[in-house]
């Protein structure tokens, strides 16, 4: 049966030329991301993960809008004042109105289409992650803490956490996951570094938030 239903969508894009969905990223200078920051990443694992028909794009400017992929749906990662301008040329000219998400007191603000990435998804995504980095161009722009250690080659980021609730003035990720912190199992994480060890993926860089709360390994 699933190798049917696969069959089917298969036919189906071919037919229609259109993807399920398109995830789009937008280019911005930001280059130390952390939480909401990665979540068209996170999203599309977890949506390829359940087998979706979806395409990452990565790194859009304005100049590429031809050539964006056909979707019955559009959802555009805004996490940085600098990708504004780009995600409102979006709104108005994608075939079909375009989703928001990523830092949900900006899109709220610009009053564009919104689409909350459940908790459940960015845990899922977040531990499949690793089995999705031969989808990724850029890796996620991880390698912002070589100053502190210098090494060669690509670095890989992962999650053991998404969230903080600490509630710092100065850090809008408490305010957008509402203080809340998704965790990943210990067990799973081990599973995810196994992974990692198979297929010789190096210089690891945890993006936690706040990667020492539980000190006691729970």
């Amino acid at each position: 049966m699933p190798f049917l239903f696969l069959f089917l969508k298969m036919m189906k894009m071919g037919l229609s030329g259109m993807h399920d969905i398109v995830i789009i990223d937008p280019a911005s200078p930001e280059f130390n991301r952390g939480s909401f920051c990665y979540l068209p990443y996170i999203f599309f694992s977890a949506l390829k993960h359940m087998e979706m028909d979806v395409v990452l794009v990565e790194d859009f400017t304005c100049a590429n809008i031809d050539e964006l992929p056909k979707a019955e749906t559009y959802c555009v990662g805004l996490w940085s004042y600098p990708q504004v301008d780009a995600c409102l040329v979006l709104d108005r000219f994608l075939p079909s109105k375009p989703f928001f998400f990523g830092y949900y007191p900006l899109i709220d603000h610009l009053r564009l289409k919104k689409i909350n990435v459940s908790f459940d998804k960015i845990q899922l995504g977040i531990t499949q992650y690793v089995h999705h980095y031969k989808y990724f161009k850029h890796i996620l722009l991880s390698d912002c803490d070589m100053h502190l250690t210098k090494y060669s080659g690509t670095v890989y980021p992962l999650f053991t956490s998404y969230g903080c609730g600490n509630k710092c003035k100065f850090c809008p990720v408490w305010i957008n996951c509402n203080s809340e912190r998704i965790v990943v199992p210990l067990k799973e994480v081990f599973s995810v570094l196994d992974v990692c060890e198979k297929y010789g993926y190096k210089n690891i860089h945890f993006t936690d938030e706040d990667f020492f709360f539980d000190h006691a390994g729970n």
